[in-house]
């Protein structure tokens, strides 16, 4: 299709993907700001690799910033990496902040 919108860079090892979710009350990652963002926040391999590397909380702040000016930062503090098989259709869902994958959905994304 020609509106059909590139699929989100993401990392991907031995058949499994990473998602970032930030499971903590208070304010989502992907799920509070632009939509057109989601997918980008939910799979961003900059993060990813950030959060694995231990990389501190004002640090995780910057790139965030970099990467998506504008974006409210809500969520990023408990932001952590989930990993789901490829091709499993997921969605985050949200609840007062708190996000979590749900898995085997019709979802906003298969991975």
């Amino acid at each position: 299709m020609a509106d059909e919108k590139p699929k989100a860079e993401r990392v991907v090892r031995d058949g499994m993907v990473a998602v970032l979710v930030s499971p903590g009350y208070g304010a989502g990652w992907s799920t509070w700001g632009d939509s057109n963002l989601r997918e980008q926040k939910m799979f961003c391999p900059r993060m990813v690799a950030a959060l694995e590397a231990g990389t501190p909380k004002a640090e995780l702040h910057k790139i965030a910033a970099e990467l998506f000016p504008g974006e409210y930062p809500g969520g990023i503090d408990q932001l952590k990496v989930e990993w789901v098989h490829e091709g499993e259709p997921i969605r985050i869902v949200e609840y007062d902040g708190s996000e979590r994958i749900e898995l085997g959905t019709e979802g906003l994304v298969t991975p």
